[in-house]
């Protein structure tokens, strides 16, 4: 059998223990690339949000605040342009639909 010539594995095992190698300026430009992409998301949406959170809040809150005005003794109305949803969470066909909901609230409160 020949002698092998001395192999470099010795330096090899000694840098399986190092770090590897990072690359700083093409990790800051995607962290930057994708916080500009969220702040011109936001941007856009930005003219949005009080549609958006009026929407929200008249869905939700209509049915508690009409109850609370029954309880404090107040008339009440309501239609397709305060919510369009029905105390059970289901969609309104229409305002007939609302305002049959509101009497049996008030009929309820009685």
């Amino acid at each position: 059998m020949k002698d092998s010539p001395p192999s470099n594995n010795a330096h090899v095992a000694q840098n399986t223990s190092a770090r590897p190698a990072v690359d700083l300026p093409r990790i800051l430009l995607a962290i930057g690339t994708q916080l500009l992409l969220i702040g011109g998301s936001l941007y856009v949406l930005y003219p949005f949000a009080p549609a958006l959170i009026w929407g929200t809040m008249i869905v939700v809150a209509t049915w508690p605040v009409l109850r609370a005005a029954l309880r404090l003794g107040r008339d009440i109305r309501v239609g397709l342009e305060d919510t369009v949803v029905l105390p059970d969470g289901r969609p309104a066909s229409g305002n007939r639909e609302l305002v049959e909901a509101a009497v049996r609230l008030v009929a309820e409160a009685s």
